[in-house]
């Protein structure tokens, strides 16, 4: 449900604990869309809604603030949109329309609230339509021509951050268990036997032997052997330590949230770029999705400059709504 449907709902359903309005701020031009005003009677219902969707329980005073001016952006930028939806006649499914409709309906017929919200009904179809055509719009803008190969090559050559295989260890696993809440000692005890451990193997102890005998994880049976893991997969603390010791070295005690940690690391994977062939469909992709926001931003960027708030009158405006 978009917030411009939201905010006829909460509008007639008053769900969130903001103070009424006095006359004169519901009267007050806060805001002009072509030069038209925006009284804060208008904008209320939508700030009710967009401070619903934001918060769980009332922000502090500059956190309000900062959604506050969120909201009013989006809330104009809307408007203009609105408009120029209408404007190019964009056209609407009226089956999804009914459906939305029935949605409200399903959602909301058995509350108390429902007398209010159905008085609304023909509001909220408005409400729905307005948002249809929004969504029309914003798919003719966002509409990209499918690129050329040269255009996605050139997209993947200057984004390899995007098509880039992370470094990856191939490892085995000895964990000594204790649970998160233990106390401080309870964790120095089993960092202190990971150490005698790790003495073992380094005097030649087999790793997998111990692992299989004394390891806590669910990789014991199979010698510690856990297999391939990508960076990002472990904790800071453990990626750290393997990504400074070479191949076949143990590496710990390590803190995990599970317990202590010994690995051994039996192959190291560098980060490498994946060949263009392989990710091809992906770069095709990405790149359509980036030109699209692209697009999409550029456009709302002109129709911005239709928008103005007085900063003034907007502050005498909150000043009430959000006391």
């Amino acid at each position: 449900m978009t917030l411009a449907l939201c905010s006829a709902l909460w509008a007639a359903a008053v769900a969130l604990a903001l103070p009424s309005l006095a006359a004169e701020q519901e009267k007050q031009v806060i805001a002009r869309v072509d030069g038209e005003p925006v009284t804060g009677e208008v904008f209320e219902p939508y700030l009710r809604a967009y401070l619903r969707s934001k918060l769980y329980h009332s922000g502090s005073p500059d956190r309000m603030r900062a959604l506050a001016d969120e909201a009013i952006d989006a809330f104009l930028i809307d408007r203009v949109l609105a408009a120029e939806a209408a404007a190019r006649a964009m056209k609407i499914d009226e089956t999804v329309v009914e459906k939305r409709l029935a949605d409200i309906k399903s959602k909301f017929g058995e509350r108390p609230e429902w007398p209010q919200i159905s008085e609304r009904m023909p509001k909220l179809r408005q409400e729905i339509e307005t948002d249809l055509r929004i969504e029309a719009l914003k798919n003719e803008i966002s509409r990209v021509e499918p690129p050329t190969e040269a255009n996605v090559r050139t997209f993947y050559e200057s984004r390899s951050d995007l098509f880039t295989r992370p470094a990856a260890y191939r490892l085995r696993l000895l964990l000594i268990a204790v649970d998160p809440s233990s106390s401080v000692e309870t964790w120095r005890a089993a960092e202190t036997t990971a150490q005698e451990y790790a003495l073992r193997i380094a005097s030649g102890e087999d790793f997998a032997v111990v692992a299989r005998t004394h390891s806590k994880h669910n990789s014991a049976e199979q010698g510690g052997e856990i297999g391939l893991v990508h960076e990002g997969q472990l904790g800071e603390a453990a990626e750290a330590a393997l990504r400074s010791a070479p191949t076949g070295q143990v590496v710990g005690p390590v803190r995990l949230l599970e317990g202590i940690a010994l690995f051994r690391i039996d192959e190291k994977i560098p980060s490498a770029v994946v060949p263009f062939d392989e990710v091809k469909q992906r770069a095709v992709s990405l790149f359509e999705r980036e030109r699209a926001k692209d697009q999409w931003n550029s456009y709302v960027k002109t129709v911005r400059g239709r928008i103005s708030v007085d900063q003034s009158a907007f502050a005498e405006f909150l000043a009430s709504a959000l006391k």
